[in-house]
């Protein structure tokens, strides 16, 4: 999702009303984003060299972050963090700048709940938001006469039948086992091996597992795989993130990127369609957007690389959910993007823009205010949507969910199975700015989902969207079949559980 949204409220500021909510002066300050080839390791910095990246730190935030004003409700103060690194450094005339990182992580993290947000420090990255992942056990349940009563287990202390009398937040829907099964297990951001859980009033010690999630794969390897069968087609994809202009990999995700788009134009005749998202990287959320809006709508031409006015006239979609910050970092921190991929529209346009700055230094805050593109009153697309998730699916995979759940939720024609996803979606447009003295990078996000709080499906971030059935594995062949009832598709997925990449 990162930088593709900005972008596109480029694309539509000529027919989009865009609203200035907010307009603060500010100073005019710009930084390098990071640069892989140019990045120098700094181990000691001076006193003076340190307040002045904190400076420019309150700086970045202050000025770019998108969730700046939640930090302030949630009672962060800029005097508070200077003078408690001035108290640290008052009688130190330098810094290692290990320590200037932590500082800042124990002094910030506190008040940031976003999982784009972190800091990075000679390849150490430490995340502001932990991902709350599932433990199961290989204990299952079933619900019967008002209760939960223990169907199949891998425990000696434990017999069949007997009572669970612990919590619910511990069970999880697992429908491969079959109908009104249960799995014990643990949502959580720490890792945990055992817990105790009570059955006919006693604790019993269950051993606990997260095994289940497939390798996180990166854009420029982005795998890609389709199945047919006569009654469905299944797709895997690795994320939505094109290549930079000058990659060797560019030709071929672009490729990919618009097979996937365009499935819809193929598939739209299935029973079911299978979208399997796990380990997806995010990127642009437009390649899922288009390919599902246009099996609701039925009515959308192709998607391709340069297919702009298309975008414009045909994909309107809620737009009104997003909050977008202007400002002197982010408007040089796109230009040098732009000129890194030889974007030359993109260059001309934050030239301007940047120029605009310089002379009138400022933080805007943006909405755009659009009306969501459906023509139809229900789906075109009458068979099974089935997406499959788990802790790795994250930004623009999570907004694929987001989409499909909007368009066919309340036909009851989407199924999520899986586990929950990462929980990174609240902010995006996020760029690595690096602070000059320390080199400490700073990934800010530029943007905020502003309507997720209306998101009933939504649980925040760090706990993503919950799957509709939990599964993993060989298990997870198990749960499509019992939706699709495709004995054909369920020989070709058997190996499901590595993703079919």
């Amino acid at each position: 999702m990162k930088k593709f949204i900005f972008f596109m409220f480029l694309l539509f500021i000529t027919t989009l009303h865009a609203e200035i909510l907010y307009h603060s002066p500010v100073d005019y300050k710009t930084f390098n984003i990071f640069d892989t080839a140019n990045y120098k390791t700094v181990e000691i910095i001076s006193r003076q060299q340190a307040l002045s990246d904190l400076n420019d730190f309150i700086y970045i935030l202050s000025s770019s972050y998108a969730g700046y004003d939640d930090m302030i409700e949630n009672s962060f103060d800029t005097t508070i963090l200077k003078n408690k690194f001035i108290d640290l450094i008052s009688q130190k005339n330098t810094i290692s700048t290990k320590d200037f990182y932590n500082f800042l992580i124990e002094n910030t993290a506190g008040y940031i709940n976003d999982a784009h947000f972190a800091l990075i420090l000679n390849n150490k990255r430490t995340q502001f938001c932990k991902k709350t992942e599932i433990y199961y056990s290989d204990t299952y349940l079933q619900y019967k006469n008002d209760s939960f009563y223990v169907f199949e287990t891998d425990t000696p202390l434990l017999e069949i039948n007997t009572k669970y009398t612990d919590s619910t937040a511990n069970l999880f829907i697992y429908k491969s086992k079959g109908q009104n099964i249960y799995r014990v297990g643990v949502l959580s951001n720490n890792p945990i091996s055992q817990k105790d859980f009570s059955f006919n009033n006693k604790l019993i010690t269950l051993d606990l597992h997260n095994d289940g999630a497939i390798e996180v794969r990166l854009a420029e390897k982005m795998k890609y795989h389709e199945i047919e069968t006569a009654k469905s087609g299944y797709v895997s994809i690795s994320g939505f993130m094109p290549a930079d202009n000058d990659s060797i990999y560019k030709k071929g995700i672009d490729i990919v990127l618009n097979k996937y788009s365009n499935l819809s134009s193929k598939w739209n005749k299935k029973k079911n369609i299978v979208i399997d998202i796990r380990a997806n990287s995010g990127g642009y959320p437009v390649y899922s957007a288009f390919f599902l809006y246009s099996l609701y709508d039925n009515n959308l031409l192709p998607l391709t690389r340069d297919n702009k006015n298309l975008i414009i006239n045909h994909f309107n979609y809620d737009f009104n959910r997003n909050l977008y910050i202007d400002s002197p970092v982010s408007a040089f921190a796109k230009l040098q993007s732009a000129a890194h991929k030889n974007q030359t529209d993109a260059v001309g346009y934050y030239t301007n823009f940047l120029s605009q700055q310089q002379h009138n230094p400022a933080r805007l805050v943006y909405t755009a205010d659009y009306n969501s593109y459906t023509k139809r009153k229900r789906p075109y697309y009458k068979g099974k949507i089935i997406i499959l998730t788990d802790r790795n699916t994250v930004s623009a995979g999570e907004e694929t969910v987001a989409i499909a759940k909007k368009l066919f939720e309340p036909t009851k024609q989407l199924t999520i199975i899986g586990e929950n996803t990462s929980g990174m979606y609240s902010y995006f447009d996020v760029f690595a700015i690096t602070l000059p003295n320390s080199n400490i990078i700073l990934s800010v996000p530029f943007a905020k989902n502003i309507q997720l709080k209306n998101d009933k499906f939504w649980n925040g971030e760090g706990f993503g969207y919950y799957p509709d059935t939990w599964s993993e594995g060989k298990d997870l062949n198990n749960s499509i079949i019992s939706i699709t009832k495709d004995k054909e598709l369920f020989e070709k997925l058997k190996n499901i559980e590595s993703g079919l990449q």
